[in-house]
């Protein structure tokens, strides 16, 4: 519940008193397109639903609906900062806030977007997973645009969590920034476990109630995170 109100707390700072307009670009089935979609549907915001995915397509639901936000995942930005997708064919200037998570997003990838859509003013990449109820971190929204230090981050700690990292060898908690080790996650936001398979639960979640991701991150002296590597596949549908 806390999270809910930090990211209601958030966003009405992004809107700044007015109505926001989104587009369903991800599965709602995803955990970060079905949380898209209840806080419109809870806030009030308009979400224009997509059937299929196409830059094209996309770009002209901007236009044509003054869409301000979008909700995406680094290979649909990828798909948008392709060569033959010349965006000066439609008026985008409505948009100002692109959100990003699912996979790392990286500094270079970042550049270029910015670069191409340099209207918008917040690029927001956040890192979760279903088992955290879709986030635990995200980028601070005050961050200037032309500070390209954070690109690259999954961005800070939400104050629900507590996070340690774990060095894979040692099993020793990493205190120092640069230093890389599994991400283990805490909050009452987390998970109470996977249905009917209490022996999988077990290898996630300890008896301290850390949840061990599966993440490999280091942060820096400010805190931010970085995702550098991954300790075992998995298969999204």
């Amino acid at each position: 519940m806390f999270d809910f109100f930090f990211f209601r707390a958030l966003f009405d700072k992004l809107s700044k008193g007015h109505r926001r307009v989104t587009i369903g670009t991800l599965p709602f089935y995803h955990g970060s397109g079905f949380w898209a979609l209840c806080y419109c549907l809870l806030e009030g915001h308009q979400t224009i639903i997509m059937e299929h995915f196409h830059p094209a397509v996309l770009l002209n639901c901007i236009e044509k609906y003054k869409i301000d936000t979008l909700n995406l995942v680094p290979a649909i930005l990828e798909s948008l900062c392709q060569d033959e997708i010349e965006i000066n064919r439609w008026d985008l200037s409505s948009l100002k806030t692109v959100l990003c998570g699912s996979a790392p997003l990286g500094k270079e990838l970042s550049k270029r977007f910015l670069h191409k859509f340099p209207h918008v003013i917040n690029l927001i990449q956040g890192y979760g997973m279903t088992e955290v109820v879709v986030l635990s971190h995200i980028t601070p929204l005050n961050m200037p645009i032309d500070d390209d230090s954070y690109l690259g981050s999954c961005g800070k700690l939400l104050p629900s969590f507590e996070a340690m990292l774990i060095d894979e060898e040692s099993g020793v908690v990493q205190k120092e920034p640069w230093k890389r080790g599994e991400l283990l996650l805490r909050s009452e936001a987390i998970m109470k476990g996977y249905l009917n398979d209490v022996e999988e639960t077990k290898k996630v979640i300890d008896s301290n109630k850390w949840l061990h991701t599966g993440d490999v991150m280091y942060f820096d002296s400010d805190n931010f995170y970085f995702v550098v590597d991954r300790k075992k596949d998995l298969i999204k549908v």
